[in-house]
């Protein structure tokens, strides 16, 4: 069976989660993919959109490479976003980014970024409560047009030898965007080895640098499960339920459900989350606000970025 294209009716209010990688290769296109699963799975009705050109979110969810439609290809005189809705056979929601040749790219993003908020007005009339958004860090109109309406930004990033001067340029760029469009932003670790020591050594080391209320209290841990799934074409939880990655994006769900019901992430969301932490490492001190969340390096001694 293929993707099906998604017939939706009814109206409620969505939330806007963007998922951007800040060094390439972090992950984050498989990130949306096993989210937005997750989230769907624990009963929030989540959208996943790529609004990356390279167009790979779809086929996590069984879209053929054949397939050309997504949401660059909306024809502005006849067709709108609902024509561009796919739903996989497992019923997971995803609006592919579509085929644009790589030359084309600049000007495909430029149109997109000035139509996207009209083309995404008929979602709000779907049953549709999440939208988890693929965010290209060089796509940078529609990058700044999620900083401006999302609620949070999940900036992912491995811990791996790229990782500190990445998680420098993020502090002195893409985070300061966000802030500045009123988006909380936080970063995301993934991949993490625990039984690797560059791994736990570069994890310590990035954490240190990155107050607690900066950080996704979830952390993902490395599971071959993941590339297997995506060599599949599905989400990892509809081949391998016992997979330690569906664990990980069950909690990052049960996190996201309590901090989109609350203001910020709440006592109740902390209790929620109590038995899920032996599993699920989380960051100290997560129920602060990310204003202030980089220390200031300058006459301090333990180099915090700033």
């Amino acid at each position: 069976m293929v993707p099906q294209k998604l017939i939706v009716l009814r109206s409620l209010n969505m939330n806007i989660i963007g998922v951007e990688s800040v060094v390439g290769g972090s992950g984050g296109t498989s990130v949306v993919a096993e989210y937005a699963a997750a989230l769907n799975d624990m009963g929030l009705r989540t959208i996943a959109l790529d609004l990356n050109p390279e167009n790979q979110l779809g086929l996590h969810f069984g879209l053929s490479l054949s397939e050309s439609a997504g949401v660059s290809q909306i024809d502005q005189a006849s067709s709108n976003i609902l024509d561009v809705l796919f739903e996989s056979v497992d019923g997971y929601p995803f609006i592919p980014f579509g085929y644009v040749p790589e030359v084309e790219w600049p000007v495909a993003i430029e149109t997109l970024a000035e139509r996207l908020s009209s083309l995404l007005k008929p979602i709000l009339s779907t049953p549709d409560r999440v939208m988890v958004i693929d965010v290209s860090r060089s796509a940078f109109p529609l990058r700044d047009w999620v900083y401006r309406h999302a609620d949070v930004m999940l900036n992912v990033i491995q811990p791996e030898p790229r990782a500190m001067p990445a998680l420098i340029r993020y502090s002195e760029h893409q985070r300061r965007l966000q802030v500045a469009a009123n988006c909380r932003s936080l970063v995301m670790f993934n991949a993490v080895a625990p039984h690797l020591d560059l791994s736990r050594d570069t994890l310590e080391l990035l954490r240190s640098q990155i107050t607690a209320d900066a950080q996704c209290p979830i952390l993902i841990h490395r599971d071959q499960h993941i590339p297997e799934a995506f060599a599949s074409q599905k989400p990892v939880r509809s081949l391998t339920a016992s997979a330690q990655s569906n664990r990980d994006f069950d909690a990052l769900a049960l996190w996201t459900v309590s901090y989109l019901n609350s203001d910020g992430f709440s006592a109740d969301a902390e209790d929620a989350l109590s038995g899920a932490k032996g599993s699920f490492p989380t960051a100290e001190g997560s129920s602060q606000k990310a204003e202030g969340s980089f220390p200031g390096a300058e006459g301090s001694n333990n180099g915090a970025i700033k």
